[in-house]
Parts: structure tokens; C-alpha cells; sequence
């Protein structure tokens, strides 16, 4: 976020009356920005570029994560090596899992099914 940006922000919200709470990403000037947004009674965090990174490229993880999670709570270790490939998403269909866990792994599948698609193009 570039100084100027900010500032024209901040004033847009001057008189905002809930607490405003902001992240900037860590690059020159990063401390002159937080420092003045703190000023107008913002919270600043600095953001690390490297682990927001780290974050975003652990982002696809976490649907897995979710499932593998879910699997775990129902007693129902994933028996197979790609719980994304053909058997275990026959694996996933035969499970019962009740609600709201299903919906929860049906969703944690869709971002997946995107990227998946994506790739096929």
C-alpha cells in the first residue's frame, strides 16, 4: 500500500466511530505508514512478506486439512493414499457422516473441484 493510498483511506474513514484495525504489507515506507495511521487511532500490524507467502502457498492444505480432520473425529482414519482420487472420493461417498460435518467436507471438496477444473482447461 503506497503512502498516499493509505492516507486517502484513512481519511475516508476519520470518523468512523468503531476501532479500525489494519495489516500493511512489510516494504519501504511501511513504518512511516503505520506510524501515521496509528496517529489517526488505527491498530497497525505489519505484515512478513515471507510468511504471508509460506501462508498462501499452504492455502490449498487446508481443505485437506479440514476433511482429514472430520475423518479423524468419526473414527474413520483415511485407509487410502489420495483421498482426492477416484477411491477416496468413492471412500468420502460411502462414509456417513452427519451433519453439519457432510456439508463441511462437501465444501472443503469444492475449492478442489475448481482447481481441478481449472487444470482440464
Amino acid at each position: 500500500m503506497a503512502a498516499a493510498p493509505a492516507f486517502a483511506l484513512a481519511d475516508r474513514f476519520a470518523h468512523h466511530d468503531e476501532p479500525i484495525r489494519a495489516a500493511i504489507e512489510s516494504m519501504t515506507g511501511a513504518r512511516f505508514v503505520h506510524d501515521r495511521l496509528e496517529e489517526l487511532g488505527w491498530e497497525v500490524l505489519i505484515a512478513d512478506a515471507e510468511k504471508v507467502s509460506l501462508s498462501a502457498r499452504q492455502a490449498p492444505l487446508l481443505p485437506q486439512h479440514r476433511i482429514h480432520a472430520t475423518l479423524m473425529t468419526f473414527g474413520r482414519p483415511c485407509p487410502v493414499t489420495d483421498l482426492f482420487g477416484k477411491q477416496g472420493r468413492a471412500l468420502l461417498d460411502r462414509f456417513e457422516i452427519p451433519e453439519p460435518w457432510r456439508s463441511n467436507v462437501t465444501a472443503s471438496l469444492e475449492p478442489m473441484d475448481e482447481l481441478d477444473r481449472q487444470q482440464m482447461t
